[in-house]
């Protein structure tokens, strides 16, 4: 999902049935959201490009719901990538750098649980 220029809701009759169909996507693919899978040709009712307003107020619903979150194990493999990257020596992990690393996730809103 890179180079995304746009978001898009699209509402979708499938012209055997009737039944419709919501989807997000961004022009060239998309995610049904709500209704059946269609099996035969649709028609698309309407199409909304959404704001970054919009995706902003989402994204608060989705958040609130779902929030990121990461385990220790992550934490530390990103410490002992870091210390390789960067050459230190020792490889024991410092609870220090630890709590440093969980608070800068916090300020990003993303939560650190234990275990894989």
């Amino acid at each position: 999902m890179t180079d995304i220029k746009k978001v898009l809701l699209r509402l979708d009759r499938d012209t055997s049935t009737g039944f419709m169909q919501v989807s997000i996507g961004d022009g060239s693919t998309s995610y049904r959201l709500m209704g059946p899978k269609y099996w035969g040709k649709s028609l698309t009712v309407k199409t909304i490009q959404l704001s970054q307003r919009d995706v902003e107020n989402i994204r608060q619903f989705l958040d609130a719901a779902y929030p990121l979150t990461v385990t220790m194990v992550w934490v530390r493999e990103l410490l002992f990538c870091y210390r390789h990257t960067h050459a230190v020596d020792t490889y024991k992990l410092d609870e220090v750098q630890e709590r440093i690393v969980i608070e800068k996730l916090a300020e990003l809103g993303i939560s650190v649980k234990e275990g894989k």
